[in-house]
This record gives C-alpha cells, sequence and structure tokens, in this order.
C-alpha cells in the first residue's frame, strides 16, 4: 500500500470531508478522490461510503484508519532517532584474512 495514500485517507477521514481535507492538503478534492480510489484498489476493499452530504467509514475503513493513524507518530520517532545518531558509521566489523607464507628453502 502507498503511504501517502494512506495519510491522504486519514487526513480525509479526520477532517470528515474531502474538500476541508483538500484545503487543509494543499491539493485538489480530485487529486484526493483519485488517490483514495487507488488505495481502495489496492487494498481491494471499499473504504468509505459517501453520498452527497455524508461520508462514513466502512468497517475495512475502519480498520484502515485505526492501523494507518499510527503512521506519522512511526515516521516523526523514525526521524527523530535518526536524527539523533551519529553520521559516521557503528557497528562491529569483522575481517577474515588467510595468511600466506613462502615455502622454506630447501637445500
Amino acid at each position: 500500500m502507498n503511504l501517502e495514500r494512506m495519510c491522504l485517507f486519514c487526513e480525509v477521514v479526520k477532517q470528515g470531508s474531502y474538500t476541508k481535507a483538500a484545503d487543509l492538503l494543499g491539493v485538489s478534492k480530485g487529486y484526493l478522490s483519485t488517490q483514495i480510489k487507488k488505495l481502495e484498489l489496492e487494498t481491494g476493499k471499499q473504504l468509505l461510503v459517501r453520498n452527497t452530504r455524508t461520508m462514513r467509514l466502512t468497517s475495512a475503513g475502519e480498520i484502515l484508519f485505526k492501523q494507518a493513524s499510527k503512521l506519522p507518530t512511526f515516521l516523526q520517532e523514525t526521524q527523530s532517532l535518526l536524527s539523533q545518531g551519529e553520521d559516521g558509521l557503528a557497528g562491529t566489523v569483522k575481517c577474515t584474512c588467510l595468511l600466506y607464507t613462502s615455502p622454506s628453502p630447501r637445500d
């Protein structure tokens, strides 16, 4: 599943409308709608039921929203951990080396 689509889906659900989510995200409603449709194709499930006045989650949509809502926290924590780390290499390096000795001269 596409990470961006899941984040867009979460924002639509949080805002309760495509219009509000599109305004907040700075994208068009058409773009949002297309991305949600692609997400539904990826999952093989209908995620939202909408008509001209309302929008509601399907059971699959509820599951995806619950799981995908964890993504922003996960991404922020991961970025924070990565930025706290040193820029250099870390860990143990093991090297194996064969010793070659020349044969001793024979008389």
